[in-house]
Parts: C-alpha cells; structure tokens; sequence
C-alpha cells in the first residue's frame, strides 16, 4: 500500500480473507486468486468513495467517520 509517497507493509490473514467472501478453509493452491478478487473488490469500493467525499466536502484521504 501507499501513504502518499511511502510504502506502507500491509498483511491480511487467510481466515479474514475467508471471512470476507463467506468461504471456509480455502485450498493454499487458490489463496492467490482469492486475493486478488479481493483486493480488486476493495480497490473499486475505494474508487466509488473518493467521488462521495469530494462531493460531501471531505477530503478523500481523510474519513472523519474512521477517525
């Protein structure tokens, strides 16, 4: 991940990657996939959002709600 221009480490565990697509005890050979449809999920939810905060006159880098 990136904050601003830096590097940020980031890690999700194999039982919150199941937890997140309802499945159970997904097979090693399919986490990477699993993965990736994940975080492409995330990335087009971050996308719809930026537009709703600019428009609310929030900053899209900062979520008053998450603070």
């Amino acid at each position: 991940m990136k904050n601003d221009q830096a590097n940020v480490a980031c890690a999700i565990s194999t039982d919150a990657m199941d937890q997140l697509e309802g499945s159970s005890r997904t097979p090693p050979a399919q986490r990477e996939q699993q993965f990736l449809r994940l975080r492409d999920r995330d990335r087009g939810a971050r996308r719809a959002e930026i537009p709703r905060r600019r428009t609310g006159g929030q900053s899209p880098r900062r979520d008053p709600a998450r603070d």
